[in-house]
């Protein structure tokens, strides 16, 4: 194959050196597509351009590709853009809460080099940012923002009501021992010998909640598969997703340590010189996105609570929530 981007003649000029097309014509020369971009890290989570307020960047001008980075985007910065217009807080979506919140802390933290593919590895809670639990976990969200039509806040809460009456259903009930034989023999599982509640036999390998449900008697008005399949995954694996839960949970400890834009980090003089670069172009919102930028440290980190405590103590000025 001959595949360039080179000027029109430098293409044709190419491909004449190769024998048998001296004399080639060419109906359409090779092209590259450039993606400009601006620096992400100009950029609030909202957004919105530190420097020029009501200013929103989304998609390849933050140094992104692919259709879906580019709507995550422009939904966030269509949102804050309308919220800023009507005086409501903006929207900022955490990295446990959504891939869109990951996609967007990565660019104002970390910056790009190359376009940003948003793939499911970057993200630190997977356990947590699942398909099915969507709507549970965005859903509530969406609604009390203003974001969902009537038809859609009637449906969400249907669907959380549903998910709910499940919940309760496989954490209050107790399955008598000759009621569960069949399906615990089935799945090859140890018999039981004494009622024992539906979620301990539902953690189980191969014993699923459909199979439980049926085997009681129980339709509990007809659960939609999605919402079965939610509750089943929820409960199977609530063990991992509470450890998962809590780490998150620190990391929002983290976060309540606000950062000043205006702190003057290279003054800080117990940073690395790495660090004090680093956060000084940045200019991270809390300490948890102080953390998450290449080249600070643990100590850094440290040693940053520490410098910052010491500044504000002496300008007089009281720290953000979480710094005592």
């Amino acid at each position: 194959g001959f595949s360039t981007s080179l000027a029109a003649s430098t293409q044709i000029a190419a491909l004449r050196t190769i024998e048998g097309l001296e004399d080639v014509r060419v109906l359409r020369v090779g092209y590259a597509i450039e993606y400009d971009y601006f620096p992400p890290h100009q950029l609030r989570h909202t957004l919105a351009l530190r420097d020029v307020p009501g200013l929103y960047f989304a998609g390849q001008i933050n140094g992104t590709t692919g259709y879906e980075e580019a709507a995550g985007q422009g939904i966030v910065a269509g949102i804050n853009a309308a919220m800023q217009v009507k005086g409501d807080a903006p929207l900022v979506l955490e990295r446990d809460q959504a891939y869109i919140g990951v996609l967007i802390d990565d660019l104002v933290t970390r910056g790009v080099d190359e376009p940003y593919r948003l793939f499911t590895s970057r993200s630190e809670f997977r356990l947590l940012l699942r398909q099915d639990n969507a709507p549970r976990r965005l859903g509530p969200l969406a609604r009390d923002r203003g974001l969902l039509t009537p038809e859609q806040v009637e449906a969400l809460d249907q669907r959380l009501r549903e998910e709910d009456r499940a919940f309760a259903w496989f954490r209050e009930t107790a399955l008598r021992p000759d009621v569960v034989a069949p399906i615990l023999e089935s799945a090859g599982s140890t018999p039981i010998s004494e009622p024992t509640r539906a979620v301990e036999l539902l953690k189980r390998p191969r014993v699923c909640a459909a199979d439980l449900l049926r085997t009681a008697g129980q339709a509990l008005g007809s659960l939609s598969e999605p919402v079965l399949s939610a509750v089943e995954v929820e409960l199977k694996y609530e063990g991992y997703v509470l450890r998962e839960r809590q780490r998150a949970e620190r990391l929002r400890d983290q976060a309540k340590f606000e950062l000043a834009d205006d702190l003057p980090y290279s003054d800080f003089a117990t940073l690395s010189q790495e660090a004090r670069e680093k956060l000084t172009r940045v200019r991270p919102g809390t300490l948890a996105q102080a953390g998450r930028i290449p080249g600070v440290s643990p100590a850094d980190l440290q040693n940053l609570l520490l410098e910052v405590r010491r500044f504000t103590a002496g300008v007089g000025v009281t720290p953000g929530p979480g710094a005592g």
